[in-house]
């Protein structure tokens, strides 16, 4: 029976990956064991999992990277010592024979600590440019799997694997669902309508968790500048962040536009689904999402955190998968202009649409199950030697 440890970071970003290789862990091996190791903060998101998804999870104390010599950088190395203590019992009482980072200060005592116990290491990173713990990790890995081609290839790691981002099942069942119906086939003969049935051209919304108020600001700003006309023939699903919740949802009720609107939502690929378009940041897991359902959108990347997002849409953008659009530089009426191209312009979309789905790797969730299996395996055979 495999034993995994998957160490990941309290956010979406690192925590949905996570659960999508779990999930595909556990489908090609029934009978493994699968632990969480995460902090507090990810509470929220882990209680929407499956509960059946991980036999065991560990909340490890706080302790961000801080690079400023001052008073708080004792307490800083004092938690760090304490993960690190923490991840040594950890992987003693467990009998862990797998352990697999994803990402965030939490992954490296896990990783680390696993390699002092000369147990097997699997390391994802979710972005273009890798994190600052994955940076530390990639020479200690046994494997190191990427969503993008180009991450860490100026490095000739012979241990890199390309897998593509791991989705979660439900939306990999959702977006096979759709591509299998009538209805999807219909829209070949339509105006390229999600829902050809439905004369409305709908539109996702998505804020993100970082850096969703300016998205917000300029999709509505960009929507009122609608002619009433405009306004009858478009439905509009937003997500706002729970910040943004309470003024978005006025501010559609004065417009008079057909609207969703909500703070969060865990069931992503019903909205995925029905949408004709997306405006959204360029988080890493969207982005795969949305390639995913091969979905046209136009993307504004959250243009702080590192530039991960810009280098992510950059590279989206390239391969003409979306239409990426720069924050400091988009006004309203340049974003409601892309917004009434799309919609006027199926064929466009359909080469969206294709684009998306030549990045897709809606198998990425397997190959890792795979690589990791191809890990455990050899230090199996490797102990019995």
């Amino acid at each position: 029976m495999m034993r995994t440890a998957v160490f990941a970071g309290h956010s979406g970003g690192h925590l949905f990956p996570a659960a999508a290789f779990a999930g595909n862990l556990r489908e090609h091996f029934p009978e493994s064991w699968i632990g969480l190791v995460t902090t507090r903060k990810g509470e929220p998101l882990i209680s929407k999992l499956p509960p059946s998804l991980f036999d065991r999870v560990d909340y490890f104390p706080e302790f961000p990277f801080s690079f400023k010599w001052d008073w708080r950088s004792g307490g800083f190395f004092l938690r760090f010592l304490q993960a690190f203590a923490l991840s040594f019992f950890y992987f003693k009482k467990n009998e862990i024979g797998l352990c697999a980072g994803f990402g965030s200060y939490v992954s490296c005592p896990g990783v680390l600590t696993a390699k002092f116990f000369k147990i097997p290491t699997l390391i994802h990173e979710q972005n273009l440019i890798p994190g600052i713990a994955t940076r530390m990790l990639v020479r200690h890995a046994d494997a190191v799997a990427v969503s993008f081609e180009d991450t860490f290839k100026d490095l000739n790691l012979k241990n890199r694997v390309i897998t593509g981002l791991p989705i979660r099942r439900q939306l990999k069942q959702a977006a096979l669902n759709q591509f299998q119906s009538p209805q999807f086939a219909a829209v070949e003969q339509s105006q390229g309508l999600r829902n050809p049935e439905v004369e409305m051209f709908r539109i996702l919304v998505i804020g993100g968790s970082q850096g969703a108020h300016r998205l917000n600001e300029l999709v509505l700003e960009s929507f009122s500048l609608l002619l009433p006309e405009e306004k009858q023939k478009m439905a509009v699903t937003h997500l706002t962040g729970k910040e943004d919740f309470t003024w978005v949802s006025k501010k559609y009720s004065d417009m008079g536009i057909r609207n969703e609107v909500f703070s969060f939502c865990d069931t992503m690929e019903q909205l995925y689904s029905k949408a004709d378009m997306a405006i959204t940041r360029a988080g890493a897991n969207t982005l795969f999402e949305l390639a995913l359902f091969q979905l046209p959108a136009v993307v504004v990347p959250y243009p702080h955190a590192g530039a991960h997002q810009q280098a992510n849409a950059a590279y989206f953008a390239s391969r003409g998968a979306v239409i990426l659009k720069e924050e400091n530089t988009l006004a309203a009426a340049e974003l409601l202009g892309q917004i009434l191209k799309l919609k006027s312009n199926p064929e466009k979309r359909r080469a969206l649409s294709a684009s998306m789905a030549g990045i897709s790797h809606s198998d990425a969730g397997s190959s890792l199950a795979e690589t990791a299996a191809n890990l455990a395996t050899r230090r199996t055979a490797h102990a019995c030697h």
